[in-house]
């Protein structure tokens, strides 16, 4: 009798893998001795059709969830202890931070472990962020606005980085729901409700230092306990808390300004009218000018959950060389969202184009140029897009490791003239 079950059971399992979205199959077969985890959460939300829309969320999360991943290790903990006591003194961080080195060793992720959201994740943890996600899109007034594609990348996802995946969205949506008291009515917008919160965020302050960049990405829980840290940070713990309340955030960065040294993170904020409108978490809200009235971004990127088939990271072939950043297939460019875009097609110095498939678009951070874009290379000539007015420009390849120029630096005028 028990063999006779398990062969139907097995039976069932085969006919709705049949179908799956391609997407999810190939996560399922990647998933090794943890797919079973998965599929209790395919199978928790096939079972009712009013469950539809539940299910394609699973599927989102879980077919897009290659490629994701977060570190463990010792190392990690023992580190946990200086981001704790990590302060405004710098003579006092560096006694610490020596103390723990020097019983530790230096802080590298290449020392840590590795850990695959699809090899580890259990079913009760996605389906409880799956619950809760809903249920706030569903009850806050203004998640009549956000369509169901716009709530699988504002809302649903349950990491902002490679942080260890403890978000527990029911336990802040009790800490600060009583945020939203004074703007909560049937007509309240989301950018009301994320500038009330916000408005909370930053009374709590914040301890603004560099000095963690080295580590991975901090956990909902330590952002929450220790409030310390860069833009990076500070977009991350906004992240967590609007979403866990059903407003609509993401994060929108670029990674080298075009006139200065470094880069930048800040949130923006879903309106009703599907516009993205940009505000800095623990810092400004909604409306205010945040940064770009004196520093210029190069190419502006939004962080994403799905996996964008247009990345340069999917498109290229394996064994093609590119620089670290565009291994990233999480991120998409929006700088139409924020300045009028010029495309310039140019033809490249010859010499250097031989098995080059890519040339990039470079800026300078007063010591070295910096990619922020690339285009294909066709018959000698590349074409750049989305580039921002009035910022010297480098084009280049990228062989060995280093960036080569492929053309003298040009800037773009107003007019869109070189």
């Amino acid at each position: 009798m028990n063999r006779c079950l398990l062969f139907i059971h097995l039976i069932i399992i085969l006919c709705s893998c049949s179908k799956l979205p391609e997407p999810v199959r190939i996560a399922l077969n990647a998933a090794g001795g943890n797919r079973r985890e998965l599929e209790k959460v395919i199978g928790y939300y096939s079972r009712d059709p009013a469950d539809s829309m539940k299910l394609g969320a699973a599927y989102f999360l879980i077919g897009n969830m290659p490629g994701k991943f977060y570190y463990e290790g010792e190392l990690l903990d023992a580190y946990s202890q200086y981001v704790k006591l990590i302060s405004a003194d710098q003579g006092r961080n560096k006694i610490i931070l020596d103390s723990i080195s020097g019983i530790y060793g230096p802080m590298s992720v290449s020392r840590l472990e590795i850990k695959e959201d699809l090899k580890e994740l259990k079913a009760e943890f996605l389906i409880n962020n799956i619950d809760m996600a809903f249920k706030v899109w569903q009850e806050q007034p203004w998640g009549k606005d956000i369509s169901f594609e716009q709530f699988c990348e504002y809302i649903l996802p349950y990491r902002v980085g490679n942080e260890r995946p403890e978000y527990d969205r029911a336990m802040i949506f009790r800490q600060y729901e009583h945020l939203l008291d004074k703007v909560l009515s049937p007509t309240c917008t989301s950018v009301a409700a994320c500038s009330a919160v916000n408005d909370e965020l930053i009374r709590n302050g914040w301890l603004q230092t560099s000095e963690l960049s080295s580590f991975p990405d901090f956990t909902v829980n330590d952002l929450l306990e220790n409030r310390k840290g860069s833009c990076h940070e500070m977009v991350g713990l906004t992240i967590y808390i609007m979403r866990a309340l059903g407003i609509p955030v993401a994060s929108d960065f670029t990674p080298q300004w075009g006139n200065r040294s470094l880069g930048h993170e800040w949130n923006v904020v879903l309106d009703k009218n599907g516009r993205n409108e940009v505000f800095m978490g623990v810092n400004s809200n909604p409306g205010v000018k945040h940064l770009f009235d004196y520093k210029k971004p190069s190419v502006i990127y939004r962080k994403t959950y799905a996996r964008q088939t247009q990345s340069l990271a999917l498109k290229k072939r394996k064994n093609i060389e590119v620089p670290p950043f565009f291994g990233d297939q999480f991120m998409i460019n929006v700088s139409e969202e924020y300045h009028n875009n010029h495309e310039i097609i140019m033809s490249l110095e010859r010499g250097n184009t031989k098995g080059n498939r890519y040339a990039y678009i470079c800026v300078f951070n007063n010591i070295d140029w910096v990619p922020v874009s690339w285009g294909k290379i066709l018959h000698n000539e590349v074409k750049f897009t989305k580039l921002s007015g009035n910022i010297v420009y480098l084009p280049s390849y990228y062989i060995q490791g280093k960036v080569i120029p492929a053309g003298a630096p040009f800037k773009i005028a107003p007019d869109g003239n070189t």
